[in-house]
């Protein structure tokens, strides 16, 4: 594999762990562009002392990205990418369209490739920060052919409560 294709796995990895540890289920949508992840989860109905799962209707997209640190700008409270104008116009024009979000998630791996996992003792270290970026209110496509400069502020590093948070915010 290729360094970019191996950063790529490390990343849907990383992704894979904290979505599965709260049972959330990953897709892979068929080719799709622009989309890596679809996520969604079961509801737990218990009806007459029976517990059933159900599909619970609610999803989010995932657009993953992943970089090595001396690529990134780091500021006092955000930092800075250069995204692919086309994956910032498709990330505005799901915000807009109402539909399911489709989220930018960025993973940062250390510029030492040494470094980018490490197995412990009892314990595998993926060592990426990893942020997400979602559009706010009033941003527009960018009429750019090539990369836009997106700023993401630091509180947007994903925790394990990460699609938690997600599905309350956009679903309520």
């Amino acid at each position: 594999m290729t360094e970019e294709q191996i950063k790529e796995k490390l990343s849907n990895a990383f992704v894979a762990v904290v979505a599965n540890y709260n049972g959330y289920k990953l897709q892979v949508p068929d080719d799709t562009g622009g989309v890596d992840f679809s996520v969604t989860y079961d509801k737990i109905l218990t009806r007459n002392g029976k517990t059933r799962h159900i599909h619970s209707g609610q999803y989010v997209e995932l657009q993953l990205k992943s970089t090595e640190e001396h690529r990134i700008i780091f500021e006092d409270d955000h930092l800075k990418y250069d995204l692919e104008a086309k994956t910032y116009n498709d990330l505005i024009e799901r915000f807009n369209d109402g539909n399911a979000p489709l989220v930018l998630i960025l993973a940062i791996l250390p510029d030492n490739k040494n470094q980018w996992a490490e197995i412990g003792e009892i314990n595998l270290n993926m060592n990426q920060r990893v942020y997400y970026f979602y559009p706010q209110v009033g941003m527009v496509q960018t009429q750019n052919q090539n990369t836009i400069r997106i700023n993401i502020p630091f509180e947007n590093k994903i925790g394990m409560d990460f699609f938690q948070t997600l599905f309350a915010e956009h679903y309520g």
